[in-house]
């Protein structure tokens, strides 16, 4: 396909390399949600945060590599259909492939903390599921997840960086290469409901036999 092409008298570009995002909302997780903030935070109780990109906060690390809890798997199941749904035209209706579940954690910030610049690569595709957000005073939302433009130059025909901001029984599907972080609540509830709380993983796409 040509780069530019001639409409009407004027040089039209095709814009290359787009960055797919998709926010959705997922329904019937209200009771399945509560149950999942109280095991990810009898989670937080019993195991030290292993750290990785968060600041502050608690990250389960490879605990559900053991077993999830099971209102958490019931999230990420409905997440993995979701994700199937928007995914489905750019692999063929998942006839010769199939999106399998990867690694999973749980991340729960306070007001203060947040996720450094980071990536899943090589995953293909990542996916955060928002259990709980903290509301400010005006009934905004804070800790927004940023989502950094994949090239290290200007794009005069792309956008810079985009923000995100969480919202309760959502989820975010994003390419797992891209450079992406959480910034702080900044909120100044105290206490369980203050805390951010989110669990991610990242989705696979496999050949099938």
């Amino acid at each position: 396909r040509a780069v530019a092409s001639a409409v009407e008298g004027s040089i039209e570009p095709d814009l290359l390399f787009t960055t797919p995002l998709w926010v959705r909302p997922l329904a019937g997780l209200e009771s399945v949600r509560r149950e999942a903030v109280t095991a990810i935070q009898g989670l937080m109780k019993e195991h030290p945060s292993a750290g990785r990109s968060v600041r502050g906060g608690w990250h389960s690390g490879r605990l559900f590599g053991r077993g999830a809890p099971a209102p958490v798997r019931r999230v990420l199941a409905a997440c993995m259909a979701e994700a199937r749904a928007c995914l489905a035209p750019a692999y063929g209706q998942w006839e010769r492939h199939s999106l399998q579940l990867g690694s999973a954690w749980a991340s729960v910030l306070g007001p203060d903390d947040y996720n450094s610049p980071h990536h899943h690569a090589p995953q293909p595709w990542s996916v955060v599921v928002w259990l709980q957000v903290p509301r400010m005073g005006n009934g905004a939302s804070r800790g927004q997840l940023e989502l950094f433009h994949p090239s290290p130059a200007d794009d005069p025909w792309g956008r810079g960086s985009v923000l995100v901001s969480p919202q309760v029984d959502h989820m975010a599907l994003f390419p797992g290469r891209l450079l992406h972080m959480v910034h702080p609540t900044a909120t100044k509830t105290d206490g369980p409901d203050g805390l951010r709380i989110a669990v991610a993983f990242n989705a696979n796409v496999r050949p099938k036999p």
